[in-house]
């Protein structure tokens, strides 16, 4: 049972930095799109 609950803490820290990430990304594109413009 422990390590079942260690894997899934796992995937959600994982996905959580991911979805970060995406959010950083994105907002860097918006910034320079707006330098662009």
């Amino acid at each position: 049972m422990p390590v079942i609950s260690l894997v899934r803490s796992f995937i959600f820290t994982f996905l959580n930095q991911s979805r970060e990430a995406e959010k950083r990304r994105s907002r860097a594109f918006s910034l320079r799109k707006n330098k662009e413009a």
